[in-house]
């Protein structure tokens, strides 16, 4: 069953119709079609096999076949359709009282018909003269009904219907729904392609800045170098990947929703998202390390600061992920902003990782999930790694060590070489890609059991007001 309020608002005749005749095919192959309309032009209505026309307080009018509507209003009631006048609005006319009734009866309101069925107490007059046409014609239809409804009992239903369209009629399966959420998502990409340009040039933008005002970094401005760069990356991969979900939240609630909705797996919906985003993931990492690259020139090879890099954008997504699912677009683009920022005051170069220890407070904890600490200490290790033993002297032998010694430097900020030296497996692009990871089934969750009442099923809140308004109503 299919219902629809009002789906033709909004819409120019030809899309209407087009709308209609898709409703009618559907209903042809066996799906039950309910739709609200409210200005339906003649063609549209005529296309609908009933209708049920209500009045005030929801009261029937007319319930029957449509082109029994004709049939009712003109010769039972004595309407006559005005020339050039839409059947349709007409009838709606009649139904709002903006129609008189015919005169029958010389100055009778009622018509003439209506005094006989007074008589024989199959009709009650409303006292006074001022009944409204509801009152009137809900009378009239409680008399006339069964000249009209018992034309549905004639209706038999296909003797048997297809085997295809059963099947296609049940939820598709995890792997059939993965395939089409993937090949919809591709689609999406290549008609927004102007929205991933501008991307693009923000991503290049944004490099070409960051790595001019830290050109030719030394080992000193490294540390807030890859800082900037952790907030400039931050910052543009989660404005793009807010769009990932929270663009189409409906649409996931319909289609994921069952018994209300389409009954689709959610999580066939989430991996194809994931999936469909890592090409774009890729590609806006790739223009904004390039640009930071190519002037920064850290010691390390570009593949492995992209590698790093792309790590880094794999958490930012995540977390951008988790907050368009559960939270509106406005609010969401404020949070991941918040978010951010207390990433980078948690990222352990100011305040450093040591000071954050000797306050005792809840910030180191928080920096295990912080993107920019990992990301930091990786691009910064990388390039120190490269560095010739006349780095790592005893500090005394340095002028200035916190500004030349690596060994200095360091211990400031509580980093360490030993995974590099050692080559031992990159923990901090693995703590990267696990919080990423993390993220991705927080937000998994937020969108397979979030939003429960606006997908069809009562959450807890309202069970919760349901009982005590039980309660109340007992006592």
């Amino acid at each position: 069953v299919l219902f629809l309020d009002e789906p033709t608002s909004g819409l120019d005749s030809a899309t209407s119709a087009d709308l209609v005749a898709a409703l009618s095919a559907l209903a042809n192959k066996g799906c039950t079609v309910v739709a609200v309309l409210h200005q339906p032009s003649y063609l549209l209505f005529r296309q609908f096999h009933r209708t049920l026309l209500l009045g005030d307080g929801g009261r029937t009018v007319f319930h029957g076949r449509t082109e029994d509507a004709h049939r009712f209003f003109e010769d039972d009631l004595g309407f006559e359709l005005p020339p050039y006048v839409n059947a349709a609005d007409f009838f709606l006319d009649i139904v709002s009282g903006k129609v008189p009734f015919p005169n029958r009866n010389g100055g009778e309101v009622w018509p003439a018909w209506d005094s006989e069925a007074e008589e024989s107490g199959n009709l009650t007059r409303p006292e006074g003269a001022t009944a409204s046409a509801t009152d009137v014609l809900s009378m009239i239809w409680a008399r006339k009904k069964t000249k009209y409804e018992h034309c549905f009992d004639n209706y038999t239903p296909a003797t048997r219907i297809p085997t295809p369209l059963l099947r296609a009629k049940r939820p598709r399966g995890v792997i059939s729904a993965f395939a089409v959420f993937l090949e919809r998502a591709g689609r999406q990409h290549l008609r927004s392609l102007s929205l991933f340009i501008s991307d693009s040039l923000l991503q290049l933008t944004t490099g070409l800045v960051l790595g001019y005002l830290y050109a030719d970094a030394n080992l000193k401005s490294l540390a807030p170098a890859v800082l900037m760069y952790s907030l400039g990356l931050g910052l543009t991969i989660s404005l793009a990947s807010l769009r990932v979900f929270g663009a189409e939240r409906l649409v996931s609630w319909r289609e994921t929703s069952r018994g209300s909705g389409m009954g689709l797996s959610p999580g066939a919906y989430f991996v194809a998202k994931n999936v469909a985003e890592l090409p774009r993931l890729a590609v806006l990492t790739t223009l904004l390390a390039t640009a930071f690259f190519q002037q920064v020139k850290p010691l390390n090879s570009f593949l492995e600061f992209l590698v790093k890099s792309f790590a880094a954008a794999w958490v930012v997504s995540g977390w951008a992920y988790l907050i368009s699912i559960f939270a509106e677009p406005k609010t969401a683009q404020l949070l991941a902003v918040v978010l951010l920022l207390l990433f980078l005051l948690t990222a352990g170069v100011s305040p450093s990782l040591s000071s954050m220890v000797q306050s005792s407070g809840p910030e180191y904890a928080l920096s295990y999930l912080s993107f920019s600490r990992w990301l930091c200490e990786d691009l910064f290790v990388a390039h120190t790694s490269h560095l010739s033993v006349a780095f790592r002297m005893a500090p005394a032998l340095y002028a200035k060590p916190t500004r030349d010694s690596v060994l200095v430097i360091l211990g400031r900020y509580m980093w360490t070489e030993a995974f590099q030296v050692y080559g031992y497996p990159p923990m901090n692009t693995l703590m990267n890609l696990w919080i990423g990871l993390l993220a991705r089934m927080m937000a998994y969750a937020a969108l397979a059991f979030g939003h429960q009442f606006q997908r069809g099923h009562p959450n807890l809140g309202f069970l919760m007001v349901t009982k005590l308004h039980s309660r109340k109503s007992r006592s």
